[in-house]
């Protein structure tokens, strides 16, 4: 009789187990259609540009860049290898009251150093305003790059009147999603806050850029606690009964 007894509460909490796994999975399925998913929409690459020259990387990928101009130009450097890359840039400056739209930028093929194939003159077009859903700050948009280029070794050149002045750099391509850029969102957001909108740092933490993964990190949390809870009370019902 013990040993059936044995055999029919440990079927019970296998049971029970199940269920609530099966729950939990489905609830976690549903909160992550409805809370991570936006965060993925939200996929953006934020670069602070501290040094002079600075390797692209690969141009077709979506990438911000925030810099600030410190007596020189900045030099952004990448290579291609397909038979023909589609690259496109924006710049673009901080909606602030100290704002400046002396920014320009230039294509260069390194075996041409003297010779840009494309010149973007900020002092030449109309600056836009737009306002950022993710960062919650608005912005003017200036010049755009853009050119289709063989393989080679290329530049972007980015200035400005006296080389003083704030810029971001937006590269356009495809949005990757990874834990390590929404983990680095933590350190850059704040920075970009408070050194480019002169804002208090921790308002980059109720921006949706950062609120989403937040809230989504706390919500796995707390269904996986719910999922131990369960299965415990599960486990001391059987050994009651």
């Amino acid at each position: 009789m013990l040993h059936k007894f044995s055999d029919a509460a440990t079927m019970a909490i296998t049971m029970a187990m199940k269920n609530t796994i099966t729950v939990t999975i489905t609830v976690l399925g549903i909160m992550f259609c409805a809370v991570l998913l936006p965060a993925l929409t939200l996929a953006q690459e934020l670069r602070l540009v501290d040094a002079a020259s600075t390797v692209l990387g690969d141009p077709t990928t979506y990438r911000a860049y925030y810099g600030k101009l410190s007596g020189e130009p900045h030099v952004f450097m990448f290579s291609t290898i397909e038979q023909l890359t589609h690259v496109k840039a924006i710049l673009l400056v901080p909606d602030t009251a100290e704002a400046k739209t002396d920014i320009s930028g230039a294509f260069i093929d390194t075996l041409h150093p003297d010779s840009p194939f494309v010149v973007g003159d900020g002092a030449l077009v109309e600056w836009q305003r737009f306002f950022d859903t993710g960062g919650r700050e608005s912005y003017l948009a200036g010049p755009v790059l853009e050119a289709t280029v063989p393989p080679g070794n290329y530049e972007l050149r980015v200035w400005s009147s006296n080389n003083d002045s704030s810029y971001v750099l937006v590269v356009e391509g495809e949005e990757r999603f990874s834990l390590a850029e929404v983990w680095s969102r933590f350190t850059t957001g704040p920075h970009i806050k408070s050194e480019f909108f002169g804002k208090s740092a921790f308002s980059a933490f109720v921006t949706p850029l950062l609120l989403w993964p937040i809230f989504g990190g706390l919500l796995i949390i707390g269904l996986i606690l719910f999922l131990i809870i369960m299965v415990f009370r599960q486990s001391s019902r059987v050994e009651l009964t």
